[in-house]
């Protein structure tokens, strides 16, 4: 069988560049500061206060799931589009607490449990959940004194204190400053921009410029830093008491979380739209942040550019044409992008730089896809929402094949660590991913979810494989689905 992913990183290797190598496409915690919270004229969402008596999810599966959601909710206010998403997007959510609640009371409150409750609470608040943020509250209290020590709970409890309210600025402080000691270093530009923020919210003018001159030694180029230094000097950071970081910062946080949702929802609406308009904002962000010199945000990127440029060759042009000043790992990427777009266009730049191979080599069919390696199921999501064709699904769904897996990643860290070992664990990884992001898409996508129906009615599609598409789809369609799980054996 034909493999176009690693059609792609052979390619790659010929021109003696490092392989492409990823997992799913995540977001981490920023210590940006936030706003009050502002979404007043929405109804709070229920807290689902609810117990199961057993997980359907173990604990890395929900850690690989909690990520994904940081992409949406890890800041105030949370990236979500509209209505629509922020109803999926809280679905999402809900059916991740009761999980995460029963393994922490499974492991009497271990520290791993405890942070990951703490950020689906802190999420919950950041979505405007009834309840979540007392409830996130309570629960750090209570892990910083008993995890005194711990790096990841005052990395928490820095992101929560300074997302809710500026009363609760100190803690935020104590929680960074904790974070320097356990670090052992005051270089740590997210510890040390965070402190920049609580100071803001303390209005504390003399520590505030302290502190933005350290971090500008540290990143002398960061704009944001200047412009809050310069309106602490001119009087204009602290007009109002109730003013704090919302006038000096959220405008342009809010500017910059707006355009990167507007990105994304080009991004994922292109095979609808065909509207090249947004490409050239899109190329120079993702140039300025060098996401396709990056091992692990390239290759959907790679996939979804080719075929916006295979619609319109046109935007070849004085992006892609001259090699001469690329680095290494950018020239890569563009070979790859120019070659999958199977256009003449970026086949004679190919030949034009000698390199025929390339140029000749033919694109396999995207459905011919076999996913041996987490990054690999983010290249099919980068080609189906360049294209919309649904074979870049099928590689995706017949990854949920391996569950059979299951448990190989908890073995593998009391196993021998053998080639054996590995594969299973990477297998058993790559299932969760595929199960999680065809239900975070599917959320979104009608397409993605027909198709998955489409799939489950298909005589050809084996029984364990239907039986994790009915998992989905009794997520994406509740109305329609109930997953019933008996006691039979299932010889597929």
């Amino acid at each position: 069988m034909s493999c176009l992913f690693k059609s792609v990183l052979r390619m790659l290797v010929l021109l003696s560049v490092p392989m492409f190598a990823g997992a799913m496409l995540a977001g981490s915690p920023k210590n940006a500061p936030a706003q009050e919270p502002s979404f007043t004229k929405v109804k709070a969402l229920p807290f689902p206060d609810v117990d199961i008596k057993q997980v359907s999810l173990d604990l890395d599966q929900i850690e690989k799931q909690t990520v994904l959601l940081c992409q949406k909710l890890g800041n105030y206010p949370p990236n979500i589009k509209d209505d629509e998403d922020r109803q999926a997007t809280y679905r999402q959510w809900a059916y991740l607490v009761p999980e995460a609640r029963l393994h922490n009371r499974v492991s009497g409150g271990n520290e791993r449990t405890t942070l990951l409750l703490i950020q689906l609470y802190r999420y919950g608040h950041n979505l405007d959940v009834a309840q979540s943020g007392s409830e996130a509250a309570i629960l750090l209290e209570a892990a910083l004194k008993q995890y005194t020590r711990s790096i990841p709970i005052n990395w928490e409890a820095s992101y929560f204190y300074l997302q809710t309210n500026p009363e609760n600025a100190p803690k935020g402080e104590a929680a960074l400053l904790k974070l320097r000691e356990l670090l052992g270093t005051d270089k740590n530009l997210d510890v040390e921009r965070g402190l920049v923020f609580a100071y803001i919210y303390m209005q504390q003018t003399d520590n505030l410029i302290k502190q933005v001159d350290h971090c500008l030694a540290l990143a002398p180029n960061d704009k944001m830093l200047r412009d809050i230094k310069n309106a602490a000097l001119n009087g204009r950071l602290f007009t109002k008491k109730t003013d704090s970081a919302q006038t000096a910062v959220a405008d342009e946080k809010n500017k910059a979380m707006q355009d990167r949702s507007d990105e994304n929802t080009w991004f994922k609406n292109f095979y609808r739209t065909h509207d090249t308009r947004p490409f050239a904002a899109f190329w120079d962000n993702l140039c300025r942040e060098k996401v396709l010199e990056n091992s692990q945000s390239s290759l959907p990127m790679i996939a979804f550019l080719s075929q916006v440029i295979r619609r319109d060759p046109s935007l070849i042009k004085g992006r892609m044409d001259n090699f001469e000043n690329m680095s290494g790992s950018m020239m890569n990427a563009i070979v790859a992008i120019l070659w999958l777009s199977d256009t003449g266009e970026g086949r004679a730049i190919l030949k034009a730089n000698n390199l025929e191979e390339a140029a000749v080599r033919p694109v396999p069919e995207i459905s011919s896809h076999e996913i041996t390696d987490p990054s690999a199921l983010d290249f099919c999501w980068g080609w189906f929402f360049g294209t919309g064709d649904t074979g870049a699904l099928d590689p995706i769904i017949a990854t949920l094949d391996y569950s059979r897996y299951a448990g190989a990643l908890e073995k593998f860290k009391t196993s021998k660590k053998n080639d054996e070992d590995r594969d299973a664990a990477m297998k058993e990884a790559m299932f969760g991913a595929a199960l999680w992001s065809l239900q975070v898409n599917g959320a979104e996508d009608q397409k993605i979810a027909a198709y998955l129906e489409k799939n489950f009615h298909s005589p050809e599609t084996p029984v364990a494989r239907k039986t994790y598409i009915a998992f989905i789809l009794s997520k994406l369609m509740p109305e329609r689905y109930k997953l019933n799980i008996t006691g039979t054996k299932n010889d597929n």
